[in-house]
């Protein structure tokens, strides 16, 4: 299994723990470069979160970018 890394995020001030993985991880799942994953984000292909300069998806934003027929 794969290391996730948790984020505190605060949304309408209430505290969750949300999973994200990390590009490496979400471009590994997808079977795409981390650099094609990047570009998508860039141009709005897929959902995702920013931490500084990270790129972090949910596993809800990498389901949609599948069920949208992603590639």
């Amino acid at each position: 299994m794969q290391n996730l890394y948790k984020y505190d995020i605060k949304l309408k001030k209430v505290d969750i723990m949300v999973n994200f993985y990390e590009t490496k991880q979400a471009a590994k799942i997808l079977h795409l470069s981390p650099e094609v994953l990047t570009r998508k984000c860039r141009n709005g292909e897929i959902t995702y979160k920013r931490s500084g300069r990270k790129y972090l998806f949910t596993e809800e934003d990498i389901n949609k970018f599948i069920s949208a027929g992603g590639k």
